[in-house]
């Protein structure tokens, strides 16, 4: 690939002006094809050529964003990639690159700023939670494990109710709490999923 029009990449960094420059690729191995833009404040994006072997057809410009890395698992299907055709006049690419990459790229970028900001506070809280419940129900089989994809979850042995075990689970912003218990008798099966229907219900007046 080393004949492809690697000084069209560069071009086209330039016209876009001010943030955005030509800057050292952040992954070795790829200066055959492609060169890196950077902007402020962390942004970026590559600019990539790409031609089939043995085609004649266009070369075409493909691009894709540079993200924060956050944590677990996250997936954001709105990152935009595109790809054009690198021939076209060097005004109409800066102006579909502004229009269909850098407009959704910079949203894309804000909401991975929030989601690492979200996952940062949310480890705190999930870790307060865990110890907030070994602290409740003290044993010494109780533990916790928090992991960047799985999430945290808790242990709790319930020595006071028989055999019962409570698992707590939950990932990302604790928006959602998922709870296991097993080793309940059938009685204490029942009281559980009672006091779950009564939750957030009105306590009826008291009768005369």
């Amino acid at each position: 690939m080393s004949t492809l029009p690697l000084n069209r990449l560069e071009d086209l960094a330039s016209a876009l002006g001010h943030p955005w420059q030509v800057a050292p690729d952040p992954f070795d191995g790829h200066a055959d094809y492609r060169r890196f833009v950077a902007g402020s404040q962390g942004r970026g994006f590559w600019l990539s050529i790409r031609q089939p072997a043995g085609s004649d057809g266009p070369v075409r410009l493909r691009t894709h964003g540079r993200y924060p890395e956050i944590p677990g698992y996250f997936e954001d299907h709105n990152r935009p990639r595109t790809g054009m055709d690198l021939g076209r006049p060097l005004e109409a690419l800066v102006r579909d690159l502004r229009r269909r990459f850098l407009e959704p790229y910079e949203a894309a970028f804000q909401r991975a700023v929030e989601a690492l900001h979200g996952r940062a506070v949310a480890g705190g809280a999930r870790e307060e939670l865990a110890r907030t419940l070994l602290r409740r129900f003290p044993d010494p089989r109780g533990h916790f494990v928090d992991l960047p994809r799985e999430g945290l979850t808790v242990h709790v042995p319930l020595p006071a109710a028989g055999e019962v075990h409570a698992a707590v689970e939950t990932r990302d912003d604790m928006a959602k709490v998922s709870l296991t218990l097993t080793g309940l008798t059938v009685d204490q099966m029942h009281r559980v999923l009672a006091s779950l229907t009564d939750a957030g219900q009105p306590t009826p007046p008291n009768e005369p």
